[in-house]
């Protein structure tokens, strides 16, 4: 299996504990995604818990939707939580979710380590996965604020 490691960060104006109320919620997860990926989220229990099931529904190429269900593995309330997938289009994915106090706001650190199922044969669709993940971070990195600011809107 070739593991690989994609990284991602992203600074925002707002304090850290709204960040991580925010993220630590997944019903939030849709507004983060692009609409091509027709990303469904399943019933949501509340803020990430170690042991949480998340089941989601996304396209993964045209015409093809899978089923993606993980796991909260690791979370250490207001600093990070991890994820991780236990079936779906990945052989391997954990995903943590880093949030850091800095002047001005929060920084977002997302570091993910993924694997293709079928290795070597899928190696030919390596630039394609990592196309598609720079895209959503892209994605996020554009959605992020306004999200964030109707967010707490919501909460005055």
């Amino acid at each position: 299996m070739q593991l690989h490691r994609f990284y991602f960060s992203q600074t925002v104006s707002w304090p850290t504990d709204l960040v991580w109320r925010f993220f630590s919620n997944a019903a939030n997860l849709p507004v983060l995604t692009p609409p091509e990926a027709q990303f469904e989220s399943g019933e949501v229990d509340g803020p990430v818990y170690p042991g949480q099931i998340l089941t989601h529904r996304v396209r993964v190429l045209p015409g093809i939707k899978l089923t993606w269900v993980t796991e909260i593995l690791h979370v250490e309330p207001g600093r990070y939580f991890v994820d991780g997938q236990e079936s779906g289009p990945f052989r391997f994915w954990r995903h943590r979710h880093e949030f850091v106090e800095v002047p001005g706001g929060t920084e977002v650190r997302d570091t993910v380590h993924w694997a293709l199922p079928l290795d070597p044969f899928s190696r030919v669709a390596l630039p394609l996965v990592r196309a598609q993940l720079k895209s959503l971070f892209s994605y996020r990195e554009q959605a992020l604020p306004g999200a964030l600011a109707q967010f707490t809107a919501g909460r005055e």
